[in-house]
């Protein structure tokens, strides 16, 4: 008797979701995935808007004058993202937010896409330290007054690394090394 594809399939079904994929949609999946890192990363070193160049503190009690709704009269630290200090900051708040989830995101499922991959300890090694060096770049540039902002990316970020960590340490188990001769 000859068996469909769909016999044998409901007979040994895959250990996981991700191992009936086939390799084309594993490959098309990893590079959309790496595209949205990069676009995610390259928002965390030149958020829109741009960050600011220069210091400006005004005093307490500006001039009548220069009262108005000009984001440039307003107090802002160099190297802040200018989103931040001017009318946009709710959507900016959405910004950081959205945008670290998407980065997070889309670097575990590199991670899980990448799961036989030789040098695996290395590769998920290097994607903590990019994912440590993207946390970094979105603490940098938050203004002080974005102390919620700040703790709900560190939040994230901690929640990630844990869950790499633990990733890392299980697949470091199921690792075996093997050295040349040479080196016994």
């Amino acid at each position: 008797m000859i068996r469909s594809h769909s016999d044998t399939r409901e007979e040994n079904p895959p250990a996981s979701r991700y191992e009936s994929f086939s390799l084309d949609q594993k490959n098309t999946l990893l590079v959309i995935v790496i595209l949205i890192a990069t676009a995610s990363y390259q928002t965390a070193l030149t958020p829109p808007g741009g960050v600011w160049q220069d210091n400006y503190h005004p005093s307490a009690n500006p001039p009548a004058s220069s009262v108005d709704d000009s984001v440039a009269l307003r107090h802002h630290t160099s190297g802040t993202a200018i989103m931040s200090t001017n009318k946009y900051q709710g959507a900016y708040i959405v910004y950081v937010i959205s945008n670290s989830l998407g980065f997070y995101v889309s670097v575990f499922m590199i991670f899980r896409l990448t799961y036989d991959f030789p040098l695996l300890l290395e590769l998920h090694l290097l994607l903590l330290l990019f994912s440590i060096n993207y946390t970094t770049c979105m603490i940098s540039i938050l203004p002080s007054t974005y102390t919620v902002v700040f703790y709900i990316s560190i939040g994230i970020a901690v929640i990630y690394s844990i869950i790499t960590l633990f990733m890392l340490l299980k697949q470091r188990k199921s690792l075996k090394y093997t050295f040349p001769a040479a080196l016994h």
